[in-house]
């Protein structure tokens, strides 16, 4: 027994595999984003991530990669800040690692900051809120800045350029490489307005024109941009007379190749009503159907739009350019009318779900969708009405995220109204769209 564990020993001690090197790994502040420390090696064939935090417990985890020159942004950390990572290779021949820390260099000053006014238990679980701050109607000093922050309020990513605009969305994009921001120069609604395909270090990858582009913009799987855009004709009211020009809405959609066309109008299907709002304009003319939301449902293939001026919400289908269905003050009824409706969501049970202002104030609200209309099951808290904006998204938990509305803060609240996390910032630095992510990188969402 003894020959026999002595020849199995040397047996399996010729066997062993040669212990794997330790990666040469280089870590760098990155030159355009200083809040990110980007991490680079070169190893064999395998999945490559890196773990990080503020501590060398790490607790989190990029996106892997199976690149053989690995070239990793770390994204999520506060500024001013050591971190903490840990570059790992996991190949044929065994696991590779480096380690090290890098401290994060600072944003600039104009870059905005916010405050976390409400911390209560029982919020949900994703850590960060991201989007695009409205900074002004555009020209010199006025610069696109997009932001995201802990839920604790911290800082820990930012995009702006050096071109003179105003940013107001924001998207990841289905490439889970980039976001969509738009941008506008000059007056939102005018004819020099593009979106930019951004990297979260802040490098502008690619650029579309927009022409008349204003609010919102959604991609489609097929990497298709579609906009609204302005849609301006001469109308004389045959009640009055009156020879002016009105502000309609259109959907205009971007191809890949750069191609662009008219996918719909207002001026085909909305019934031409006078409404209490048409003076508001900022267009450079009677602000008819104030289109402020667009989006693209895949499972139906089929547009969502919302009017805030008519008070209208349609379903429009992208194949055909037919309105699927019509509610609202010129379609089926909903109980309570619509009011200057802002970012209408489906729920998965086919409710209506979005922001919207009465005569009490302004809030989220919950419509059911039955063949006799819609029909209100649920609202949140209601508080000050805004002059602009608003956003209402259903969240994982259960609570819904709130978007108060231009100058005012962002929250949570829960089924029954309870605000449990708020976060504000200055009057300066007004947040326009927002949404709560559980990551940064766009390939994880």
């Amino acid at each position: 027994m003894r020959r026999i564990s002595l020849a199995v020993s040397i047996a399996l001690s010729g066997c062993k595999a040669a212990e794997p090197q330790a990666l040469a790994c280089a870590a760098t502040v990155n030159a355009s984003m200083p809040l990110a420390v980007d991490v680079a090696w070169t190893s064999e064939a395998g999945t490559s991530y890196v773990e990080y935090g503020e501590t060398d417990s790490y607790g989190m985890t990029t996106p892997a990669t199976d690149a053989a020159d690995v070239q990793i942004a770390l994204l999520g950390m506060p500024e001013d800040t050591d971190v903490y990572w840990r570059g790992v290779t996991e190949g044929a021949s065994g696991t590779e690692s480096c380690a090290g820390v890098t401290h994060t260099g600072t944003a600039p000053a104009e870059v905005p900051r916010v405050t976390v006014t409400v911390n209560e238990e029982g919020q949900d679980a994703a850590p960060y809120v991201i989007g695009a701050f409205f900074t002004g109607a555009g020209g010199t000093g006025s610069h696109p800045q997009r932001a995201a922050f802990r839920r604790d309020g911290a800082l820990v990513w930012y995009s702006f350029s050096d071109d003179d605009g105003t940013a107001m969305d924001l998207h990841y994009s289905f490439d889970g490489e980039t976001i969509l921001t738009n941008t506008y120069f000059g007056a939102m609604g005018g004819e020099d307005s593009q979106i930019a395909r951004t990297s979260m270090e802040g490098d502008v990858v690619a650029t579309v024109a927009t022409p008349l582009a204003h609010h919102m913009l959604c991609e489609l799987p097929d990497g298709t941009i579609a906009y609204q855009a302005l849609d301006t004709r001469s109308y004389t009211n045959p009640d009055t007379g009156e020879t002016a020009n009105w502000v309609g809405d259109a959907i205009v959609e971007v191809a890949l190749d750069g191609s662009s066309k008219t996918v719909f109008s207002v001026w085909d299907v909305v019934p031409m009503r006078q409404n209490g709002r048409m003076d508001r304009s900022i267009y450079g003319g009677l602000d008819w159907t104030h289109g402020n939301m667009l989006r693209y449902d895949a499972s139906t293939g089929e547009y969502l739009l919302s009017l805030g001026h008519a008070d209208d919400i349609l379903f429009i289908d992208r194949a055909t350019g037919a309105v699927n269905h019509f509610y609202g003050m010129d379609g089926i009824a909903a109980d309570p009318p619509f009011d200057y409706q802002h970012d209408v969501n489906i729920l998965p049970n086919g409710n209506l779900l979005m922001f919207m202002t009465d005569t009490d104030g302004a809030g989220a609200i919950e419509y059911a969708r039955t063949d006799g209309g819609l029909t209100e099951v649920w609202r949140g808290a209601w508080g000050q009405a805004p002059f602009a904006l608003g956003e209402a998204r259903r969240l994982a938990n259960g609570n819904t995220f709130v978007n108060e509305g231009s100058g005012l803060p962002l929250h949570e609240e829960t089924p029954d109204g309870e605000v449990v996390w708020k976060l504000e910032t200055s009057q300066t630095s007004i947040f326009a769209q927002f949404q709560i992510v559980s990551s940064l990188y766009p390939e994880a969402q």
